[in-house]
């Protein structure tokens, strides 16, 4: 059986056959047998397509959708955004707000920070986000 590991976007990627999964944590032991520990959220396979990344848009699209609705106070919130555009404003603002707390002085690495984000999060499907959102409400609201 042939197992890879590979670092991309900040996160630790394992792959079995052809499936990707983001891993929790990798154990290398003395032996030198490898445990992986794979979040329940991530058994789905999640590599990129011709149709974008693991069905959406693109990995920026999958990425941010995949924080908001990871954890439920946090998908509580979202979903009282009335609107794409309201929902892209919504995640701007409270990445501004890690990004330069409350000082509004830039240095170098705040800098660096704030153009990848922006350039990551132009390239954010915000209209299929909300779509899916929105989607999954209305299926608790049938079911409820």
């Amino acid at each position: 059986m042939s197992v890879k590991i590979k670092q991309e976007h900040g996160q630790m990627w394992v792959q079995d056959n052809d499936s990707w999964a983001k891993a929790e944590m990798i154990n290398v032991k003395p032996d030198g047998s490898i445990t992986v520990k794979i979040p329940e959220s991530q058994t789905q396979n999640v590599t990129p397509d011709e149709h974008g990344y693991n069905g959406w848009t693109n990995y920026e699209t999958w990425c941010v959708n995949l924080h908001l609705t990871n954890d439920e106070s946090f998908y509580r919130l979202v979903l009282q955004c009335q609107n794409a555009d309201e929902l892209k404003s919504w995640v701007n603002d409270r990445v501004e707000s890690v990004l330069y707390g409350s000082s509004s002085q830039l240095n170098p690495t705040r800098l660096m920070l704030s153009d990848l984000l922006t350039s990551s999060l132009q390239s954010v499907n915000w209209y299929e986000i909300y779509d899916g959102l929105h989607s999954e409400d209305e299926k608790d609201d049938s079911n409820g």
